[in-house]
């Protein structure tokens, strides 16, 4: 539970070192009543607040808080004796003119500008610092140190500092319509141009980002085309735009040259056709035959 504790004030100081400039050691206004409880619970608030905080933290008095502790009787002796340990801080007030509770407020301000923390158990004076932005409040809850969260004048301190870094200043106006003035043409009068540059500054916005492609790599691979069969001629391939291999443009040569040389057995007729499909009859007679015809018509 500590170290969630612990954990959560760092976080809550972490916003009044960046927008309030808070920088360690921390510098705390512990009044009487906050003493005298620390005292009650055997703390020691040298060490038990940069515990609590992670940082160095700087205990302070003013001289009207050890007049007010006098003041309440023997009760509060041992928080005065306690309280001379710590830093006397000037509040410009005389001795015992002025309460603690007067005295802080005083010291803390409208704004908080000497970024004081302050620890007290007066409850009345911690809902008005509570309007301070910019003003950690410590308390003890029992033997527990408590730092209070953001208050609203805080967080309402913060974001009007975020919007004014995204908005035009005055003096930014001002080095705007004089810029704007030295180049417009002459025939423009100076607050024309002084409100041409401050419209451009106001409707400026920056460039978006163009929407790119999907990613190649997580898109779905095209499915490649049916390989061609190898009876179709090289022609035929290239007019389907199909890449052949080398190989099937052999084999198909080959084809084709076989197909031809049959389509031309089939082109010449057979011994026993003469080409309209009927049968013929072969010739016998030979040279030989008929010398020997002849020889025999001599001899008769």
């Amino acid at each position: 539970m500590k170290v969630k504790r612990q954990k959560t004030c760092r976080r809550i100081m972490q916003l009044y070192c960046s927008s309030f400039s808070f920088r360690e050691p921390y510098q705390m206004i512990a009044d009487g009543t906050f003493v005298n409880v620390a005292l009650r619970y055997r703390i020691d608030l040298r060490t038990a607040l940069p515990s609590t905080l992670s940082a160095d933290v700087k205990l302070f008095t003013t001289p009207c808080i050890q007049a007010e502790m006098r003041g309440l009787g023997h009760e509060y002796m041992g928080a005065v004796l306690a309280s001379k340990r710590f830093e006397s801080r000037r509040c410009g007030h005389k001795s015992g003119t002025h309460s603690a509770a007067a005295c802080v407020r005083s010291l803390i301000g409208e704004t908080n500008p000497h970024h004081l923390m302050v620890g007290t158990q007066d409850e009345t004076l911690r809902g008005q610092l509570r309007d301070v932005p910019g003003t950690p409040l410590v308390y003890l809850s029992s033997s527990v140190m408590v730092l209070e969260p953001h208050s609203h004048a805080t967080m309402r301190a913060v974001d009007t500092a975020e919007r004014a870094k995204n908005t035009v200043s005055d003096r930014e106006r001002a080095r705007i319509a004089a810029k704007v003035a030295s180049i417009a043409p002459e025939s423009m009068t100076a607050a024309a141009a002084a409100g041409v540059g401050l419209d451009v500054a106001a409707n400026a916005m920056p460039k978006r980002k163009k929407v790119k492609g999907p990613n190649p790599l997580s898109i779905k691979k095209k499915v490649k085309a049916a390989p061609v069969a190898a009876s179709k001629t090289a022609s035929g391939a290239a007019a389907a735009g199909v890449k052949r291999k080398r190989g099937e443009v052999e084999m198909d040569e080959e084809a084709g040259s076989s197909a031809q040389d049959g389509e031309d057995d089939e082109a010449e007729p057979l011994d026993g056709d003469d080409g309209t499909g009927k049968p013929r009859r072969r010739k016998r007679a030979t040279k030989k035959r008929k010398r020997l015809a002849s020889a025999a018509v001599d001899g008769r």
